[in-house]
């Protein structure tokens, strides 16, 4: 059997408004989230964010659950119009 290349990454950003951090965001994501995002968070610093990705890499974008990709950030002064 052969093995598929695999690939597990961790990385951290450091401070940057939350518009920027919402341009990083992959497309591949759900349309309906991006949008929300997208209209919901008008202002912002985002303080840290850490990215984890893990998965063999023809298996990206993980359309059903293959992999893990991870994003946590730590949001301040941020609007949020929902």
């Amino acid at each position: 059997e052969t093995k598929l290349p695999r690939i597990e990454m961790q990385w951290h950003i450091g401070e940057m408004q939350v518009q920027e951090l919402l341009n990083l965001l992959p497309n591949t994501m759900d349309i309906d989230l991006l949008e929300w995002l997208n209209q919901s968070i008008k202002t912002g610093t985002v303080e840290q964010t850490s990215v984890l990705l893990r998965a063999e890499l023809s298996e990206f974008p993980f359309d059903k659950q293959e992999g893990i990709f991870e994003v946590h950030t730590k949001l301040s002064k941020t609007s949020l119009d929902y």
